[in-house]
């Protein structure tokens, strides 16, 4: 495994607003971390309650039965199966028919045969659902589909779901923004801070459609980090931490390589996610990461091609890494 170090982690006085974009974030998981907990608790309790998720997805089943246009191969293979008395598919399908606000319209309305006391159960269970969701941190400062107001599009990006997510999302914010801040100057780096993830969000919104779970995370906005290190820093070489799991000679120390190879070993792992993954079920947010190194490469171009944009004179990051010892 490979991890960059670049410059390592600069103090506050030289990194401002990456140090206050860190605290903007801490302050918003310590502020929901605790209602977040309790919240999902919850929610898993009613989404994989085995009765719950298995009446939706046959009921799930029913409407993709009557209102087949538009639905995903996926959901209609399974639906296929669900009709055919398949309990575990009920499951999967179940989990499917989250993403799909139409549904729930369709079952107020629909009238429903079969396992009443099944369907008043799921709908008692369903109402309470979303009761929770409305306490939800991420449900209230999250993006997704029918959740799209002005205010969700910034709150976004400060919110994270656990602990790990957060604490990745900082480490990465803290090294490529260690990095550029003293080039491009703190408002700047604010701006693609900001812009990054908006763009991250629109990319997300519209490659990902509805999800089971909103969109939360500075990972988009941080990926515009990155691919705007990579551009201006394209073809100088990037100082790597290398370690191997086995405990070998030279099994941890440190490689160089071209800054682009970590926009490659970023979009790949991206590319390979979102193609690879079934989108229906949701997961990481691979659109929102492609959509943040998309403006990250956008304005870096931009950066180059008007220099005054740039705090101070630009200064390879090889002859940086020789000043810094």
């Amino acid at each position: 495994m490979i991890f960059p170090f670049l410059n390592g982690i600069l103090d506050f006085r030289q990194a401002p607003v990456t140090w206050l974009l860190v605290f903007m974030n801490l302050m918003v998981f310590g502020l929901s971390s605790g209602l977040s907990g309790s919240s999902q608790k919850s929610i898993s309790d009613i989404v994989f309650e085995e009765q719950f998720i298995v009446t939706q997805g046959r009921l799930y089943a029913e409407y993709l039965r009557q209102q087949p246009e538009g639905q995903s191969l996926l959901a209609l293979r399974l639906a296929e199966r669900v009709r055919a008395g398949d309990k575990e598919r009920s499951k999967n399908l179940g989990y499917l028919a989250s993403r799909d606000q139409g549904f729930f319209g369709w079952v107020d309305e629909a009238s429903l045969q079969g396992d009443l006391v099944a369907l008043r159960l799921w709908k008692e269970s369903h109402a309470e659902l979303e009761r929770i969701k409305d306490r939800h941190p991420s449900f209230i400062l999250g993006l997704g589909s029918g959740r799209m107001d002005w205010s969700r599009w910034f709150s976004y990006m400060f919110t994270h779901g656990s602990l790990m997510h957060f604490l990745g999302n900082m480490l990465f914010l803290l090294i490529f923004g260690c990095m550029l801040e003293p080039l491009l100057g703190g408002l700047r780096l604010l701006l693609v801070y900001l812009l990054g993830g908006l763009g991250a969000g629109a990319i997300f919104v519209l490659w990902d459609g509805p999800s089971l779970s909103p969109l939360v995370g500075a990972s988009g906005s941080v990926s515009a980090l990155v691919g705007l290190f990579c551009v201006l820093h394209w073809s100088q070489p990037v100082r790597y931490i290398y370690w191997l799991f086995l405990p070998v000679k030279g099994y941890l120390g440190f490689i160089y390589l071209p800054a682009w190879v970590v926009l490659l070993i970023w979009l790949i792992s991206d590319l390979a996610g979102f193609w690879g993954g079934i989108s229906e079920l949701g997961g990481i947010a691979h659109t929102a990461h492609i959509g943040g190194q998309l403006v990250g490469l956008a304005l870096g171009l931009a950066f180059l091609w008007w220099r005054p944009l740039l705090q101070r004179s630009f200064q390879p990051l090889s002859a940086q890494s020789k000043m810094l010892g």
